[in-house]
């Protein structure tokens, strides 16, 4: 499955890095939206991919429709464990990386 935001990621921390440079919070909240964009986008794909609708991945998966809906459209911060389902429903996985940018303490988790 093509789930490769990378070109829409660089652009989107171009954009970022201008407007919050110096303020902390705001960076993190940034990266926060920034996940919850991509993480709707690649469900989507994932179901468009599977050939699967909503509805049918509300029938296979056992979530309620909102649920399905907000997954897909970035509204909320899910759960693994709905994030998970969701997955199973449309026959994919989730694959993580965690990358380390710089050494030492990171005061605010920036």
């Amino acid at each position: 499955m093509g789930n490769d935001c990378s070109g829409e990621r660089n652009v989107f921390l171009e954009w970022l890095d201008e407007r919050v440079e110096s303020e902390p919070e705001a960076r993190l909240a940034a990266r926060e939206e920034e996940v919850r964009l991509y993480l709707a986008s690649a469900l989507r794909r994932a179901r468009n991919e599977a050939g699967l609708t909503q509805a049918q991945v509300v029938e296979v998966s056992g979530l309620r429709q909102s649920v399905v809906s907000h997954l897909e459209s970035a509204d909320h911060n899910p759960t693994i464990e709905t994030i998970l389902r969701y997955l199973s429903a449309v026959g994919a996985n989730l694959v993580m990386s965690v990358t380390v940018e710089k050494k030492g303490l990171n005061p605010g988790g920036l």
